[in-house]
């Protein structure tokens, strides 16, 4: 099971509130692996989810802001389009999810990083 900064269990839905009938949505921080285009460099980018946009960061430097909702709709169909949002831009490649970002760097997502990401979005 996933889990944040805060060491919490991220669910892998939204849940209910009862008392309130609304759903609520997981918020918080997961990291999403990286590897070169040789496989031997690897680094990795935080994602901080948030009500409305997922924020990337790369380092010690926010990469790209963007939508929670069109970010989730690319993961689930990756191949439909690139994903170009700031200084990132999401694409797949023989049927693996890449990124780059400041158009010079690129690596590859693993899928297990996808998933874990898509579970949370």
């Amino acid at each position: 099971m996933l889990k944040d900064q805060e060491n919490q269990a991220m669910p892998h839905h939204p849940v209910l509130n009862h008392a309130f009938g609304a759903a609520h949505t997981w918020t918080g921080r997961v990291t999403i692996e990286l590897r070169n285009a040789t496989d031997h460099a690897r680094t990795s980018l935080e994602a901080k989810v948030c009500l409305d946009t997922v924020q990337l960061w790369f380092g010690e430097r926010s990469v790209a802001d963007l939508d929670r909702d069109i970010f989730r709709e690319w993961l689930i169909r990756p191949h439909e389009q690139n994903l170009a949002v700031d200084n990132v831009d999401w694409s797949l490649h023989k049927g693996l999810a890449q990124l780059t970002i400041d158009e010079t760097n690129l690596f590859t997502v693993s899928h297990e990083s996808l998933g874990n990401l898509l579970a949370v979005i």
